[in-house]
């Protein structure tokens, strides 16, 4: 007789800080997470706009974004459109410290580096 490694139940929830309290209280048992939709929102919101400022950095703001988009991504999924199942945790940490490592000698000198210190 085979013994199956028992499965977590996930509930994904936007502003899951505020109701993982309430679910675990009537289901001890799941695991309350955060959507990577709200997830990606959270971090995209900390990079600064300025009104006023260059053209440049608002590109560089705009390209940064899309790159982060990209974590929750297969490295082989790069397109506008998600083709791909969410990888493993360790792709996806991974996909982080690429994209750490990507903008960290960009941002050294301008006003994006706030988010960076954040994610660490």
């Amino acid at each position: 007789m085979t013994h199956r490694a028992k499965r977590r139940l996930v509930f994904f929830l936007d502003n899951c800080c505020h109701w993982r309290n309430k679910f675990t209280s009537i289901f001890p048992d799941i695991a309350v997470k955060l959507d990577t939709f709200h997830a990606i929102q959270r971090v995209v919101s900390k990079i600064p706009k300025k009104k006023g400022c260059s053209e440049t950095l608002k590109q560089l703001r705009r390209k940064m974004i899309e790159s982060f988009k990209l974590i929750i991504r297969d490295s082989a999924d790069k397109g506008k459109v998600r083709t791909m199942p969410t990888p493993s945790v360790e792709v996806i940490l991974n996909n982080i410290q690429t994209f750490m490592n990507q903008w960290r000698t960009v941002v050294s000198t301008c006003v994006f580096r706030n988010i960076l210190l954040q994610m660490e």
